[in-house]
């Protein structure tokens, strides 16, 4: 068998797993829903719509653990990086649960699953009965500092052909970040999309439910024009909608990890009213 066959067979099966996936579009999310807390009561269900840097479960349970209500983590998966199917799966989580409200919690990426939620669960959001807060919001690249979009911009073209390439090993959760075991996969659709995820906000009812918008470091971020695009993004500062603000902390993403009750994030809890 020629060398050239050989290699067209070794290169089709390896790259076989992701090229199916992107050409094929299925309905099937490679995640899933993970319930850290339940109670029955289905008057409010909070769920955590993580990012790239989430915490571990644990740290989720210290961090926000509500005792008279059920508590869900999302987890996207580790063969890819599906914010719409992810969506959709949480969507119909919601409706056969029933609850009354929902509250979430979206770090950084995890605000890419808003607009898509929103158009599923409308009559939620209508009865105002959707409630976000997003901490570290990242929600498409304008969110990003010129310098480390300009960076992800000029990698993303070399991580995506080994992810490609990498097949079904790639797909292995095979290191553990934060306590967490990630797959290359996962790490690189995610850094990919933070390059090219462009859904206008503006045009969606989502934002009128947006209760709080935290901001707690500058590592990603613009800092001159951040406050602009939570404006535009969320609406944030619509006078109808009074309790919907933008609260900046002083602290970072790993005052989550270290200390469980981070005074911040709390007081922006209570002032919302939302009690664990």
């Amino acid at each position: 068998m020629r060398k050239s066959t050989l290699f067209a067979s070794w290169l089709g099966l390896v790259t076989a797993p992701y090229l199916i996936r992107r050409v094929v579009k299925g309905d099937n999310w490679s995640g899933y829903i993970k319930t850290l807390h339940s109670t029955g009561n289905d008057n409010i269900g909070y769920y955590v719509f993580p990012g790239i840097l989430y915490p571990p479960e644990d740290v989720i349970k210290n961090f926000i653990n509500p005792e008279r209500y059920d508590l869900h983590l999302v987890h996207y998966g580790h063969k890819d990086y599906e914010p719409d199917l992810a969506a959709e799966a949480v969507a119909n989580h919601i409706e056969a649960l029933g609850y009354k409200t929902v509250r979430i919690i979206s770090f950084s990426m995890g605000d890419q699953l808003l607009s898509t939620l929103g158009y599923y669960l409308s009559e939620l959001v209508e009865d105002e009965r959707l409630e976000i807060v997003t901490i570290d919001s990242l929600p498409n690249p304008d969110f990003i500092s010129q310098k480390y979009l300009n960076i992800l911009r000029i990698v993303n073209p070399i991580l995506m052909p080994l992810r490609i390439l990498g097949g079904w090993v790639a797909e292995i959760p095979c290191f553990k970040w934060d306590h967490c075991w990630r797959s290359p996969a996962e790490v690189i659709e995610q850094l990919s999309d933070l390059t090219s995820y462009n859904y206008d906000y503006s045009d969606d009812p989502i934002i009128g439910c947006v209760k709080a918008c935290i901001k707690d470091s500058q590592i990603f971020y613009d800092p001159d024009n951040i406050s602009g695009l939570f404006d535009a993004t969320f609406n944030c500062f619509e006078e109808e909608e009074p309790e919907a603000r933008l609260y900046f902390t002083s602290g970072s993403l790993c005052d989550i990890r270290d200390k469980a009750t981070t005074t911040e994030y709390h007081n922006v809890f209570e002032t919302i009213g939302w009690q664990f």
